[in-house]
Formats: structure tokens, sequence, C-alpha cells
């Protein structure tokens, strides 16, 4: 018999400050690196409108690149929210 899988985002139990603190600095690390990628394609994009290309395909990855980064940002505030309710 299985079981039901939550896909809740949250833990069933509470994480230590050790485990908070690690998986806060892992989502910072990804935020610094994803700006990093948007700059970079961001330049990308430039270069193409000024040769007179078409960035179509480039702006849709580029709007996919920035939801992750929205994502990322809410993981961080969600981590810094446990933390801060915790004393941490």
């Amino acid at each position: 018999m299985s079981s039901p899988i939550s896909h809740s985002v949250t833990p069933a139990f509470p994480l230590d400050h050790a485990l908070l603190h690690a998986r806060l600095a892992a989502a910072e690390d990804r935020l610094a690196a994803g700006d990093l990628r948007l700059a970079r394609m961001r330049a990308c994009l430039a270069r193409q409108r000024g040769f007179r290309l078409n960035p179509k395909g480039g702006a849709a990855t580029l709007r996919a690149m920035e939801y992750v980064q929205v994502q990322w940002q809410h993981q961080r505030r969600t981590l810094l929210d446990q933390l801060w309710l915790d004393g941490g």
C-alpha cells in the first residue's frame, strides 16, 4: 500500500540552526551565481539587438532564469523567517 507524498515546502519538523544556516548559505550562493548569469544573459540579448538579430528565444530563456531567481529569493526569505522565529 502506498502512502501519499506531501508536497509541502516546509518540513514536517523544525530544522536545527546549523541546517538552516547551511541552507541559507546555499541559497545565497545560488542567488549570487544567478545574478551573474542574468547579467550575462541580458548583455548577450543587448548585443543581439544591437546586431538586429531576433532575441526571441533568448528572451524566453531569460524569463525562465528570472523565474528561478525569484524562487531562490522566496527560499531565502523563508529560511530567514525560520531563523528569525527561532531566534537564530
